[in-house]
């Protein structure tokens, strides 16, 4: 009878194995952040995961900006300005590295604006609180207002998750949502953790990347309550200080940390 209702189970419920079969296993590092590194299939292919999470309260999180001739890989700019961990960032134009999304700091002003281009995607604002606090807030303009209160913000996107539910019921059939990529994410679990999230992609049997639907279920997997895509791609790459890069960059197409793209800003924690 036991072994009946099983197969029942598993028949009806063929997304059981998947979730159950991923076991994080979190390891502490410098000041409290602890790493998370992880290789499972998902629909049929092998997902690798590198995830960077911490207390947004007992930390800075923060954009640094060096665009132009100022830009080079996520470890290079996490390492010079003396961070903690650091996630690749905002989309950018290749040819000039100068940012073609929203990036406004109180200290700065406003870095960069968005092409109404890039609307296809960006449908969102990453915003710091002062409290260092992050929030994620669904809007798809090239102008923004409402940010008072907030150290820093950049526009992104697209938000895969707000309280917990998918902020689609389904993604445009664009290469971009559709097809398998590397994905960098941002997000905060119902403890109000943050996670810096990179899904490898393009390193066959190793880290097939995902689509942006399969990237909302895995943060699901994880456990975030809200979630915001940021740049992917050759540009994706989770950087640790003790640990050093952590996930598995695809630029030399090969399953080493070797393989860094120049951008021109990050995320980074202190």
């Amino acid at each position: 009878m036991k072994t009946f209702l099983l197969i029942i189970i598993v028949s009806f419920f063929p997304f059981l194995p998947a979730h159950s079969q991923v076991h994080w296993i979190w390891e502490k590092t410098a000041r409290g952040l602890e790493c998370c590194s992880q290789q499972f299939e998902l629909s049929g292919v092998v997902q690798s995961v590198a995830v960077v999470r911490y207390r947004a309260t007992r930390h800075k999180t923060g954009i640094y900006c060096a665009n132009g001739p100022l830009a080079d890989s996520t470890s290079a700019l996490a390492e010079r300005i003396n961070a903690l961990a650091a996630l690749n960032a905002g989309y950018f134009n290749m040819k000039t590295l100068e940012p073609v999304s929203y990036i406004w700091q109180a200290c700065n002003g406003v870095v960069g604006r968005t092409s109404p281009g890039e609307l296809f995607r960006i449908d969102g604002v990453l915003a710091v609180k002062r409290s260092g606090k992050i929030r994620v807030i669904r809007c798809d303009t090239t102008s923004y207002a409402g940010l008072k209160g907030y150290s820093e913000a950049i526009a992104t996107g697209p938000v895969l998750l707000l309280g917990g539910v998918p902020a689609r019921d389904s993604w445009p059939e664009y290469g971009f949502f559709q097809n398998r990529h590397p994905r960098s994410v941002i997000g905060r679990d119902e403890r109000n953790r943050v996670y810096m999230i990179v899904i490898d992609g393009r390193l066959a049997g190793q880290g097939e990347g995902a689509s942006i639907a399969e990237t909302v279920e895995i943060c699901k997997m994880i456990g975030l309550k809200d979630a915001i895509n940021f740049d992917g791609g050759g540009s994706s790459l989770l950087w640790e200080k003790q640990k050093g890069v952590l996930s598995y960059p695809c630029g030399n197409r090969k399953y080493d940390h070797y393989g860094q793209r120049v951008v021109p800003n990050i995320l980074y924690i202190k």
